[in-house]
C-alpha cells in the first residue's frame, strides 16, 4: 500500500495536522515491521507466528491508508472553501473607491514618518545635550581595524591535539579495563587456562526470570544448544546400560548451574527418558521454585536425616518421566548430611528406577560438599559463564583437580 502513500515521507505532515491515530498507526507499524524481521531469521512466512504478523501488517497498512485518504479529502475540501472565501474578499475590495483607498494608504505613510521624525528628533537632542556634558579625556589616534583571520584559538593545532590525546586515552582506557577485568571472555581464554572436555556450549538468556526455557521454544537456538550436550554426553562420557549419573557444579554463585540443570532434565524428558533431578545444594536451594513446588516440601534433607522414605521426597512434576528430589527444609548441618551413609544408598535405589540421575551440588570454589560426592557420579560437569567466571576461580579448580586426582570432570560454557 505504499505504492501511493510514502509512510516515512507523509508522517512529519501527520504530525502537523496533530492527526495523533495515524501516527499511533503509523508507529504500531514499524515496532510490527521490526518484530517480522526478527522473526523471519528464525521463520519462514509458512509459521504461525509469521502469518499473524504479516496479516497484522497488512490490517494496520489498510486503516493507515483509509484515514490518509479521508484527511486528503478533508483537506481538499478545507482549502476549496478557503479559496471561495478568498474570492469573496477579493470582490468585497473591488468595490471600494479607488481615491479612498490612496487616501487612507497615505495617511497611514504620513503618520509613521511623523511619529519616526519626531523619535529622531528626541534622540537628536539627548545626544547633543550628552555630548555637550561629557568632555573625553581621550584622544583618537587611529582608527580600529580588524583581521581576516583569528589570533587565537588556532583551530588545526587544537583539533590535532585533541585526536592525539584522545587516540591515547581510548588506548590507556582500554589496557586499563582488560587489566580490571579478570574474567573469561572466550573459549580460546577458557581452554588455555584449563585442559578439560568442553562438552556444550549454551547462550545466554538476558531476561530476568529464566525457567525451562526448552519446553516454550523446542526450535531456538538455546534449546538446541541442550540437545547436542546431550548428544556429547551420551556419545563420550555417559554409560550405555543402567542408570547414569550427571553431577552439575560452577565455580561460584550466579554462573547459571541450577538452569542448566533443570533445563538438562527437560532435555532427557523430552528425548523420552525418565529423568530425576536431585537438589544437593541445601543452602541455596533453587530447584523447587523452577519446578513450582510450592508449599512447605519435605526433601533429601530429610532423608539424609532418616526421617523421610524415599518415595515421601519424590516429586512428579507436570512432565511425563520427569521427577525431582527438592532440598526440603534446609538443614544446619548440610555438610554432615552429604557425607553419610545414606546418599549412596539414595543412588543405588534411584538407579533402579531412573535412566538419568542428574545432581545439583554446591560451587567448588565456596564450599567442599561437591568433593564427596564426585565418587558417586559418572559425569561432573562444572557450569561457567563468559565475562563472570575469574580466571582465579580457573586457577583454583585446576589445582584443586590436580591434588584431588578428580576424574571424569568437564565442562559446559554459558556464553553472553
Amino acid at each position: 500500500m505504499e505504492g501511493n502513500y510514502n509512510l516515512d515521507a507523509i508522517a512529519p505532515s501527520l504530525m502537523e495536522l496533530n492527526d495523533n491515530p495515524t501516527l499511533e498507526l503509523i508507529q504500531v507499524l514499524q515496532s510490527t515491521e521490526l518484530k517480522k524481521s526478527e522473526l523471519s531469521a528464525e521463520f519462514t512466512d509458512k509459521h504461525p507466528e509469521m502469518k499473524i504478523v504479516n496479516n497484522k501488517i497488512v490490517n494496520i497498512r489498510s486503516k493507515i491508508l483509509s484515514n490518509i485518504q479521508n484527511l486528503s479529502k478533508h483537506i481538499s475540501q478545507k482549502s476549496l472553501s478557503l479559496k471561495k472565501l478568498k474570492s469573496s474578499y477579493e470582490e468585497n475590495l473591488k468595490t471600494l473607491p479607488v481615491k479612498e483607498r490612496k487616501l487612507i494608504n497615505i495617511k497611514r505613510a504620513y503618520e509613521v514618518s511623523s511619529k519616526m521624525y519626531d523619535f529622531l528628533l528626541e534622540k537628536r537632542a539627548e545626544n547633543k545635550i550628552i555630548k555637550a556634558a561629557t568632555l573625553s579625556d581621550y584622544k583618537i589616534i587611529d582608527k580600529a581595524y580588524s583581521s581576516p583571520s583569528p589570533i587565537t584559538p588556532n583551530y588545526p593545532i587544537v583539533l590535532i591535539s585533541a585526536i592525539i590525546l584522545g587516540l591515547i586515552s581510548g588506548i590507556i582506557l582500554a589496557f586499563i579495563r582488560n587489566g580490571l577485568n579478570n574474567s573469561i571472555k572466550s573459549i580460546e581464554e577458557l581452554t588455555e587456562q584449563i585442559n578439560l572436555p568442553l562438552y556444550g556450549q549454551i547462550p545466554l538468556l538476558k531476561k530476568s526470570n529464566i525457567g525451562l526455557e526448552v519446553y516454550k521454544r523446542t526450535d531456538s537456538l538455546f534449546t538446541e544448544s541442550y540437545r547436542a550436550l546431550r548428544t556429547n554426553l551420551q556419545i563420550s562420557a555417559l554409560k550405555k546400560n543402567d542408570s547414569n549419573i550427571i553431577l552439575f557444579s560452577s565455580t561460584t554463585a550466579g554462573e547459571g548451574k541450577s538452569t542448566t540443570v533443570a533445563n538438562m532434565g527437560a532435555i532427557f524428558q523430552i528425548a523420552g527418558y525418565k529423568t530425576i533431578l536431585i537438589d544437593l545444594e541445601m543452602r541455596k536451594p533453587t530447584l523447587h521454585r523452577l519446578f513450582n513446588l510450592n508449599g512447605p516440601l519435605i526433601g533429601v534433607s530429610g532423608y539424609l536425616r532418616g526421617e523421610e522414605k524415599l518415595e515421601d521426597i519424590i516429586y512428579s512434576t507436570h512432565h511425563k518421566n520427569l521427577d525431582v528430589i527438592p532440598v526440603g527444609i534446609a538443614p544446619s548441618n548440610p555438610s554432615e548430611l552429604i557425607i553419610s551413609s545414606r546418599l549412596p544408598k539414595l543412588l543405588d535405589q534411584l538407579k533402579g528406577q531412573y535412566e538419568y540421575i542428574l545432581i545439583n551440588s554446591t560451587p567448588f570454589g565456596l564450599i567442599t560438599d561437591t568433593k564427596h560426592i564426585l565418587p558417586f557420579s559418572d559425569v561432573n560437569l562444572v557450569v561457567l559463564r563468559e565475562n563472570y567466571t575469574k580466571k582465579v576461580s580457573i586457577s583454583n579448580l585446576k589445582s584443586m583437580l590436580k591434588q584431588d586426582e578428580i576424574k571424569n570432570m568437564g565442562m559446559v560454557l554459558i556464553q553472553e
